[in-house]
């Protein structure tokens, strides 16, 4: 960390969390009130603190949604900061590695085979996320995404393509796609029906100025 009577420089910075690693850069000059930084992010554990990072508008739900999961997992990431004239922004490129989280069933595992999440403001971007996901240690469904998602009206419409290879009406991880895509009164409708079978599909999700779903 260097400091001179203009700049704020963070030369080099290197830091464990866990079986994490950090590392950041960054510069701050005071006359000018300009700022930039870069941390990269390894193998870091999915904690509350994520949260942090969500839009003041959307917080309500992700905590809603973080009480109901109770997630865990582990990621990879890179987070960009900046400061102009006193607004300051953060920019995340993610790239998931797995994630387990509770269900109404059980406790269902998401491995990630490849994809990146990039969270823009309110607006959260996929470029092809392949996740396995398994409960009880058996494989269900692999599902693609590629697209964005809209936590708030004024960015726009958005949709979120999806495609599920192998999928299974049981599977308790179609129940938490259905809450979210479709709503809480659909999903407890499906299962109490109890559905049992394989299936392949596809489904596009669209959010910002109007939601809906297409299966």
């Amino acid at each position: 960390l260097t400091v001179d009577d203009d700049t704020v420089a963070l030369k080099s910075f290197s830091g464990r969390r866990g079986a994490g690693h950090v590392t950041a850069e960054g510069s701050y000059d005071m006359e000018s009130e300009i700022g930039v930084g870069t941390a990269e992010l390894r193998d870091l554990a999915v904690e509350q603190y994520l949260l942090d990072l969500i839009p003041t508008g959307s917080l309500a739900d992700a905590r809603e949604l973080w009480t109901r999961w109770n997630p865990e997992g582990a990621f990879d990431a890179t987070l960009h900061w900046s400061r102009e004239q006193g607004d300051s922004e953060i920019t995340l490129d993610a790239r998931p590695r797995w994630i387990a989280f509770d269900t109404g069933v059980g406790r269902t595992r998401a491995d990630v085979d490849r994809g990146e999440c990039r969270f823009r403001g309110d607006a959260i971007f996929v470029d092809d996320l392949a996740i396995r996901f398994t409960s009880d240690g058996a494989l269900e469904e692999r599902l693609r995404i590629n697209g964005g998602y809209g936590l708030a009206p004024e960015i726009g419409i958005l949709d979120l393509d999806g495609i599920i290879d192998q999928g299974r009406f049981e599977s308790p991880a179609m129940d938490e796609v259905f809450r979210l895509a479709i709503g809480e009164g659909f999903a407890e409708w499906w299962r109490a029906r109890s559905p049992r079978g394989e299936f392949d599909g596809r489904f596009s999700v669209s959010s910002g100025g109007e939601r809906g779903v297409r299966v």
